[in-house]
């Protein structure tokens, strides 16, 4: 009969302690659960800082190209009011609808249809060569030959009267032409020359 009493006795208690384990253990996962998620906000969080930060960084960056460019372009003024577009031809978006009264930067003709390149508030554009007040310098550039050393010049571009040179149109190059941000292209272009976007 004692032997029964104590049997029951420690089935109880054992019973009792585990209960009290898997009580214990539930309340450790719960707490864990909880930080687990509150570090996950907080991950979020900081990489929302992080992709801010460097949005910032790419947006000084563009500003320090464009103000680096500035410093070789030529300032013009305008005959007119005009539109200043995104890629060199009156079909693309015009960035801006800029005053007569306006100046802006020329960095470099485009030979392909009289635009000039030029820099406006901060944004690389283009510009029609009829729009803007001709002078020596901006003569000068016309001519000039572009000095990205990934954009071929004028001369070294394949003649399309005379066909491609076999050799020439083997060749893959970079596009090299200045981006809205200040950058260069960095598309490939069979044979030389510019992409299909400049």
């Amino acid at each position: 009969m004692k032997k029964t009493i104590t049997l029951i006795i420690f089935i109880l208690i054992s019973t009792l302690s585990n209960s009290q384990d898997i009580e214990g253990l539930s309340k450790k996962k719960i707490d864990l659960t909880v930080k687990k998620y509150a570090l996950l906000i907080e991950k979020k969080a900081i990489e929302n800082q992080i992709d801010s930060i460097t949005n910032n960084i790419l947006i000084i960056e563009d500003k320090i190209a464009i103000q680096e460019l500035k410093t070789n372009a030529i300032k013009t003024s305008l005959k007119r009011n005009f539109n200043f577009y995104e890629l060199p031809s009156e079909k693309t978006r015009i960035l801006e609808s800029i005053n007569q009264k306006k100046q802006l930067y020329l960095i470099e003709y485009y030979e392909y249809g009289e635009y000039y390149k030029a820099i406006y508030n901060n944004k690389i554009g283009y510009i029609k060569e009829s729009d803007i007040i001709n002078n020596k310098a901006i003569k000068a550039l016309k001519k000039k030959p572009s000095t990205n050393p990934n954009t071929p010049s004028s001369q070294s571009k394949p003649s399309y009267n005379k066909g491609f040179n076999s050799s020439r149109s083997s060749v893959i190059s970079t596009c090299g032409a200045l981006t809205k941000s200040g950058g260069y292209c960095k598309r490939k272009v069979k044979g030389g020359g510019h992409c299909y976007q400049h």
